[in-house]
């Protein structure tokens, strides 16, 4: 017998077994159980139970095996998985009221007790009403059944009627609406108390159900006593001849013999004759019949004219939404006078009261009108009529149902003076319609109005005023907001609805089908296109103004699936290092930088693949089912990038151009006399060198390939500002740090001296979450783009990116600080001086253990050639450091690395460096590391990459130079300095404000702007 059963458990369909990806922390279902939604997650939790073959645990069909048999071990494993499956599915404020249940089944019976309450709880409602037992035979109700109890009274209880106002039910069944029962006084009594009186006077409500004449419903109860219970609660005899066989058990009610006699009926039926003043016999022939809906027609027909009337009235007189009752009783009102072809030419009322209506009081709805004031109401300074709105007609009143537009309110009155020709509602916005920014359409002229009867008074009319409802007090911004700026958002016109952006995408469908890149062919069966969208872009200036307007017809590449539409998708660019370090030596050399775009580089690159797109919006005629196959690449596409570069790489290397090995975005041509230089960044070009008719030869060769646009010399990059002198380069993001103060509006805020506080720690559980963390990924996101031309703000900029996961409201306040300091000077930037040598130096530092979550010490590295600032970092270690001469070490082999990709990255640039680089730092012990290999006990335990820095240092690559804490270039990049040693760093490192001036002449005419200056300068 064991043998059996070992041997079932060990089979694949046994219950008991749990494969490898079964943890513990496994959620089988999406949505976590909250209550509400207990159907749904029912079944979802039932269909992945039976996914894995565990439902037997849950729904009792597998027996609990003997604690003495060999499968009880394997089935108490089992069991306790699937209850931790069960109480990761549940909200943590549920799961603790079921932490004590130890099996599955029980847990899944506790919450079927719970929350299935739909039918159940209505049926056990309604049986407890009915049969109720006495409360001495009934036993105390466990907890799962008083919470679903609990639980179906309080879903009921939030039942309110918006007519009543009253909880316990909606409005599809208020007695307001359907009409009250029998016998019930729909005015308000006080509640009498039911101690003392006669059963007979217990006046059944609507809903209340009697009980059924089964006596073995109420326990307790002998069959006589029951029947009594029955006739002193009907008195009234039941009739047991109604059509369709009602049964003896059917709910009974005590009417009042008064009854409410229908006027609009001519005859009436009833079971019971006393109801009946004075009674006829039908005849033999009378039949009764039920309506059949063959009417339902011409009603439709009827209400859909009443309404299309009402309509008409609210649009000729431009009325807001709130005012549609009254058109639809003035449309009664005319349609009941109206005469009717199918009504011999004449009108309902005149069928109804044999008298012709009158015509002469009718005025066009919706019309400006002047109301006589009563004497009482007013004084001498008092005007003599009131401003109002004409809204139709009282029924039972001979006058006008007026609207004061001053008061707002409505009134009647027969002294009126009208202007049939004035809306006031007509200069004012529909409230009723979302204001929708639309295309401007062409708007036919308006018809002009009939002439209207005179008006009924013979006074003199006052001058129309202003239709316009606008209060003509001006808004003014709060004092406690003069002092700041305040952004607004504007809703402009889309980019589509723009002249100059149809002839953007006029110009960019005309380089698409020159190009060829795409065929119209029939989609395959087994193919499916992707979609397409139009993107919109308007290129600035450096100063701000308008360059172009761009739109790019996008492919939609997200649908795309890996493996089957692309393979590769990397493509390099520019690193920012390689651009800083060509300025430096383009500034030194005296060479030329030209920069070239590239018109819709993306749609260059070949596709392998077959990729089929859906046509543009209007591009193919009505009726056309063929789809674009895409030949060539195109922006959106996941490999369109990769195939551009290997397109561009293919042309650039048949024109004898040298791919670096450094960077593989740069290419160099190199001859006896010249060399050219192209840095590509996606379609940016950068072309350097020391022959210009090598320059316009490489233009022109690229331009028999592509179709490009010569933007001259180089002045604004990737958001970086050039400004060049025979004396140097100065580089600089000004207009972007405007930009990030803009959208962020602090540009009214105080300036600050310095990034961040000294011995400022930020950990993950200061402070309160903030409730929308895009913002804070948003503006830091810019700032890592920022320290480009900003190496002032790189640590602290560091310091904030290590909690864009989960940020608080003290990192959205250090970075606030941040941009505080930036205002104070936005223009700042690095300066490549022309007189200048082309030795690297390097600056190495770190600060040990300074994180206080993780313990881990931060290392900064700057990194000059000659006194040009080409590379700096600030990271965090990856491992703990046990001393700080192991951080410092650990620092000198980062920035040994750097040294050594720098080492190729100026050879490519034909600048050779024979003497070894210089790196500083300020801790002898990690110097005498790297110097001498006898350490073996202080070292052993660090990794063997670090000691690069010997192989270098024996190899002749660089030295190691100690440098005092003071002279330390890198020192701000792993910590935050104090205000006054941080004023000197910027002028130590490179770093200068904005040119005010034109660079003419020399770098010594340049007058640089503070900070405040810059900011006050802005429009």
């Amino acid at each position: 017998m064991a043998s059996s059963s070992s041997s079932s458990t060990s089979t694949v369909s046994s219950p008991y077994i749990l494969h490898p990806s079964d943890s513990p922390s496994l959620t089988l279902v999406s949505g976590l159980l909250t209550g509400d939604n207990f159907p749904k997650w029912q079944k979802a939790m039932t269909r992945a139970l039976n996914a894995k073959n565990k439902l037997s645990f849950v729904d009792g069909s597998l027996p609990t095996p003997d604690p003495t048999s060999p499968e009880y071990k394997q089935w108490n494993q089992t069991k306790d998985m699937v209850l931790t499956w069960i109480l990761n599915s549940i909200s943590p404020s549920l799961a603790n009221s079921l932490e004590y249940h130890t099996n599955p089944r029980e847990v899944w019976i506790d919450l079927q007790s719970r929350f299935s309450h739909g039918n159940n709880a209505r049926l056990y409602h309604l049986k407890r009403r009915a049969a109720a037992p006495p409360a001495t035979l009934r036993p105390l109700p466990t907890e799962s059944m008083a919470f679903a109890a609990a639980n179906s009274s309080t879903t009921r209880s939030h039942l309110r009627c918006t007519e009543c106002g009253k909880t316990g039910h909606t409005r599809d069944r208020c007695w307001r609406i359907i009409g009250y029962p029998s016998g019930r006084d729909p005015r308000p009594k006080p509640r009498p108390s039911l101690l003392g009186k006669p059963p007979s006077s217990l006046t059944p409500v609507a809903n209340q159900v009697s009980f059924s004449t089964d006596s073995s419903l109420v326990p307790g109860l002998t069959p006589e006593l029951y029947q009594k219970l029955l006739d002193l609660l009907n008195p009234t005899p039941i009739c047991s001849n109604f059509v369709g066989n009602v049964s003896s058990s059917s709910p009974s009610f005590d009417h009042h013999l008064d009854w409410v006699v229908d006027s609009g009926a001519s005859a009436h039926m009833c079971h019971d004759p006393r109801r009946f003043s004075a009674l006829k016999p039908p005849p033999s022939s009378l039949s009764v019949t039920l309506p059949n809906g063959h009417t339902l027609s011409i009603m439709e027909r009827k209400h859909r004219h009443l309404l299309n009337i009402a309509r008409s009235l609210r649009f000729q007189a431009h009325l807001p939404l709130k005012f549609w009752g009254e058109c639809v009783l003035t449309a009664a009102y005319l349609i009941n006078r109206t005469p009717s072809r199918i009504l011999h030419n004449k009108s309902p009322f005149e069928l109804l009261f044999n008298i012709i209506p009158n015509y002469n009081h009718l005025r066009v709805f919706g019309c400006l009108c002047y109301a006589q004031t009563l004497r009482a109401h007013r004084d001498k300074f008092s005007p003599r009529a009131s401003k109002c709105l004409f809204l139709g007609y009282p029924s039972n009143r001979k006058a006008y149902k007026l609207y004061n537009l001053d008061t707002q309110k409505i009134f009647f009155s027969r002294d009126v003076t009208f202007h049939e020709d004035i809306f006031p509602f007509q200069d004012l916005p529909d409230i009723s319609q979302p204001s929708i920014p639309i295309l401007p359409l062409p708007v036919p002229e308006p018809i002009p109005p009939t002439p209207s009867p005179p008006p009924p008074t013979t006074t003199d009319s006052p001058p129309p005023p202003s239709t316009s409802l606008r209060p003509r007090r001006t808004t003014s911004r709060p004092t406690y907001l003069q002092d700041y700026v305040c952004p607004t958002l504007h809703a402009g016109p889309t980019a589509s609805s723009l002249t100059t952006s149809t002839s953007a995408m006029s110009n960019e469908l005309r380089a698409l089908e020159a190009n060829s890149t795409w065929t119209l062919e029939p989609l395959p069966p087994d193919k499916k296109p992707i979609g397409c969208k139009w993107v919109f872009k308007t290129k600035l200036n450096a100063d701000g103004s308008i360059e172009r307007y761009k739109a790019r017809l996008v492919a939609k590449g997200y649908t795309q699936i890996e493996g089957l539409d692309y393979h590769e998708t990397f493509a390099p660019v520019a690193k920012m290092t390689t651009v800083r370090c060509l300025l430096a030596v383009a500034a030194t050399q005296q060479w030329i930088i030209h920069q070239l775009d590239v018109n819709n580089a993306f749609l260059h690159g070949d596709l392998d693949e077959e990729v089929y797109m859906t046509p543009p919006p209007g591009y193919c005629p009505k009726g056309e089912t063929r789809v674009c196959r895409l030949r060539k690449s195109l922006y959106g596409l996941k490999q369109a990038s990769r195939n551009w570069f290997f397109k561009l790489t293919t042309v650039l290397l048949d024109a004898g151009f040298t791919q670096s090995q450094a960077d593989h975005s740069l290419f160099t041509l190199v001859s006896t006399t010249s060399i050219t230089i192209v840095l590509v960044y996606v379609d940016d070009i950068l072309v350097a060198g020391n022959d210009l008719s090598q320059i316009e030869t490489f233009k022109h060769a690229l331009s028999t390939n592509f179709k490009t646009k010569d933007l001259g010399p180089l002045k604004y990059f990737l958001g970086l500002e050039v400004a060049r002198s025979p004396k140097g380069i100065f580089l600089n993001q000004r207009k972007y740090a405007l930009d990030i103060l803009n959208d962020s509006g602090q540009l009214g805020a105080r300036t600050a001296s310095f990034p961040m506080e000294q011995n400022l720690k930020l950990t993950n559980q200061d402070g309160t979450p903030l409730s929308d963390p895009s913002p804070y990924r948003r503006l830091v996101g810019r700032l890592i783009y920022l320290t480009i031309t900003r190496p002032d703000i790189v640590f602290a900029v560091n310091i904030l990116s290590q909690f864009m996961h989960a940020p608080r409201l003290p990192h959205m306040q250090a970075a606030t600080r941040v941009l505080r300091y930036i205002k104070g000077s936005p223009g700042q930037g690095i300066l490549f001086p022309s007189s200048n040598t082309l030795h690297v130096t390097a600056y190495t530092d770190s600060d040990w253990a300074s994180c206080p979550t993780t313990r881990r010490s931060t290392t900064g590295y700057f990194i000059q050639l000659g006194t040009s600032p080409i590379s700096w970092r600030t990271k965090k270690q990856t491992t703990v450091a046990r001393s700080s001469a192991e951080a410092e070490y650990r620092a000198m082999a980062v920035t040994t690395c750097e040294l050594t990709w720098l080492k190729q990255l100026l050879a490519d640039f034909g600048i050779s460096h024979p003497e070894p680089f210089s790196l500083h730092c300020d801790n002898q012990s990690a110097l005498h590391i790297a110097h001498n290999p006898v350490f073996h006990e202080r070292t052993k335990h660090i990794e063997i990459d670090c000691h690069i820095i010997r192989d270098k240092i024996r190899s002749g690559l660089l030295t190691a130079v100690h440098t005092s804490s003071h002279e330390q270039l890198a020192g701000h990049l792993h910590q935050s300095l104090r205000p006054r040693p941080f004023s000197s760093f910027p002028m130590q490192v490179g770093h200068y404000g904005s040119p005010c001036a034109n660079l003419r002449g020399s770098i010594d005419t340049i007058k640089y702007c503070s900070g405040s200056q810059i900011a006050q300068n802005q429009p």
